[in-house]
């Protein structure tokens, strides 16, 4: 029997959507709000979020200065993401943790060398 690959969102930064990734997970405040789209930033670049599963209200709802997690699919050829979902965050500390999951993401998880660890020469 053959087993089916669940697809798994990549957290992401602005600056590392570039590639051919597909499905992403990125995180950042709200510097323009439309009624069909969102635009982030996380700090390394700014991201245009459209979604077809939100409603205008939805959207409306979400305000300038909003802390956001998105999750979709990063549209290459229009350099946006095409989000399934979109939360807005309360916690006062959710920017803050995002980075160090990104410092952990890419230090430990990517490269196998944990940020912290004393190299042995």
């Amino acid at each position: 029997m053959k087993t089916r690959r669940i697809p798994v969102a990549r957290k992401a930064l602005v600056s590392d959507c570039h590639g051919s990734q597909k499905l992403v997970w990125m995180q950042g405040i709200v510097v323009e709000s439309g009624s069909d789209h969102l635009i982030i930033d996380d700090g390394s670049g700014v991201m245009r979020i459209v979604s077809t599963k939100l409603s205008k209200d939805d959207l409306r709802s979400i305000k300038v200065g909003d802390y956001v997690d998105a999750t979709g699919n990063w549209k290459r050829k229009h350099s946006c993401l095409q989000a399934h979902q979109v939360t807005v965050s309360s916690d006062p500390n959710a920017e803050l943790f995002w980075h160090i999951e990104m410092l952990d993401y890419n230090f430990f998880y990517k490269k196998k060398v944990h940020p912290l660890s004393v190299s042995k020469s």
